[in-house]
């Protein structure tokens, strides 16, 4: 438990570094700028995974972290507010399209996206995954710990 809660520490530290070294002239020193330092210890962490729909809307990956973007057959698709939903549905010039589709967040790990029409496939979310649990491989050998290979 503790390991776990460690390791979520160090793994969301890593996302405030990146803002605060942000925030400073870098280095153009290959193995000592803060930023790309951080940002490749993130990169194992970041995949993408095809989104399936029911009655509309879209359910994120259960691992995921951080959402990075919302594609549809490869177009970047435009997060919008629930107002905005909306006012651009509204307007015939802001409607959204199949070149330009946008989404809205739908509860805590929904999106309902919209194109010409409601999207309902060809939806691909790019994310950062949350970290492992931690699983200790070992077994008790006189109340010592000692490493499991099979584990």
């Amino acid at each position: 438990m503790f390991a776990n809660q460690a390791q979520l520490d160090l793994f969301e530290q890593y996302f405030y570094d990146i803002n605060q070294f942000g925030r400073i002239p870098g280095n153009e020193t290959e193995y000592s700028d803060m930023v790309d330092l951080l940002e490749k210890k993130l990169a194992i962490f970041e995949t993408s995974a095809d989104l399936v729909a029911s009655a509309g809307k879209f359910t994120l990956p259960s691992d995921m972290y951080k959402l990075g973007a919302i594609l549809y057959n490869n177009i970047e698709v435009e997060r919008i507010t629930p107002k905005e939903w909306i006012i651009i549905n509204q307007s015939p010039l802001t409607i959204p399209s199949n070149a330009r589709p946008i989404y809205k967040t739908a509860g805590t790990n929904l999106i309902e996206a919209k194109g010409t029409a409601t999207l309902t496939s060809g939806v691909s979310a790019q994310y950062v995954k949350k970290p492992a649990t931690v699983i200790w491989a070992h077994k008790t050998l006189f109340n010592e710990p000692l490493y499991d290979p099979t584990n």
